[in-house]
């Protein structure tokens, strides 16, 4: 009709008159974006991470030694007095104040991978999934990467055997957990192999299933939420963690719309990289190459089937988990 528009959107779909652009002409043509240009794409855009990574300091955290087994209540405060918080991410309003603000802290026995959150967010934990395939695309969660074979090499671009996912969240008042598991082996959890295909890309996971040998609580009041979880490392790795050793993995947070409709944003200890979040393939996909170091080491004269309470503690400099206060 003479008029210039704009058409954009993703859940919704908006149409934007453009004025000052009368005279602009309709080109003929056309532009072909086949599946591997997709996957050149993302290849690239992992490789520049990797390498504004490597010039930076390294992610590493020291995971903490659980000294006493803690009440998994979603108060990860009360029972986590040596467990160093990583802030995942922090916005700060006009004067400076911070108005959200997630951290994470983990820590270990020889039975159980710990995993405490505390956050201030607007829009506290909500998740709609009906499909708990899904579940990292409907709104709030906690996401913890992990590959749990240390021979397997640190800069692979594709999921190894041990490479896995846990996503938490709360569905209408119910805590729900998943567990992705890329390549064939280890324990399983009774789950099947999932297939996301959108138009331009694919991706395959050996097995999606409700990680239910997990016990995790969620803690919401007002404006934030906490969480936490005691995932046994034989029901991700086959067996009790009964030596030091270093992994590497990431820790992070899916946010919601304000609604908790859909996941609109993720962020990450480690893996800072822009998150694909409008293509069903990208967002099940794990970056091994970008996660960081987590070492595990077991104290002297600790006891591999309980706590010594007189182990010393391994020092951190860092903050507590949950520190309400912080401004």
């Amino acid at each position: 009709d003479g008029n210039v528009y704009a058409i954009a959107g993703k859940s919704d779909i908006s149409i934007i008159k453009v004025d000052g652009l009368e005279g602009m002409k309709r080109q003929n043509g056309s532009v072909t974006v086949t599946a591997a240009d997709v996957a050149a794409a993302n290849v690239w855009r992992e490789e520049r991470q990797r390498i504004e990574k490597a010039l930076v300091r390294p992610s590493r955290i020291n995971v903490a030694w659980m000294r006493k087994t803690p009440r998994i209540d979603g108060n990860p405060v009360e029972d986590w007095p040596e467990v160093p918080a990583t802030v995942i991410r922090q916005v700060r309003d006009m004067r400076g104040k911070v108005s959200e603000e997630w951290r994470a802290g983990l820590a270990f026995d020889s039975t159980n991978l710990y995993v405490g959150v505390s956050a201030i967010d607007s829009s506290p934990m909500k998740n709609a999934a009906e499909d708990l395939s899904r579940l990292f695309q409907f709104g709030d969660g906690v996401d913890l990467q992990l590959g749990l074979d240390p021979a397997a090499p640190a800069n692979r671009t594709a999921a190894a055997q041990g490479d896995i996912r846990i996503v938490f969240s709360n569905i209408r008042g119910t805590p729900r957990a998943m567990l992705y598991r890329y390549v064939q082996g280890g324990p399983s959890a009774g789950g099947k192999p999932v297939i996301f295909t959108s138009p331009v890309a694919k991706s395959e996971i050996a097995e999606v299933a409700e990680l239910k040998s997990a016990k995790f609580a969620f803690r919401i009041e007002g404006q934030g939420w906490s969480m936490e979880a005691a995932i046994p490392w034989a029901a991700i790795s086959g067996n009790a963690l009964s030596a030091s050793t270093n992994l590497r993995g990431d820790i992070g947070v899916l946010i919601s719309d304000p609604d908790g409709m859909r996941t609109i944003s993720r962020f990450y200890w480690a893996n800072r990289s822009e998150a694909i979040m409008s293509d069903l393939p990208g967002e099940s996909k794990i970056l091994p190459s970008l996660w960081g170091d987590l070492r595990f080491i077991i104290p002297a004269g600790a006891e591999l089937d309980g706590h010594a309470e007189d182990t010393e503690a391994i020092e951190h400099d860092a903050s507590p988990l949950l520190d309400p206060g912080v401004e």
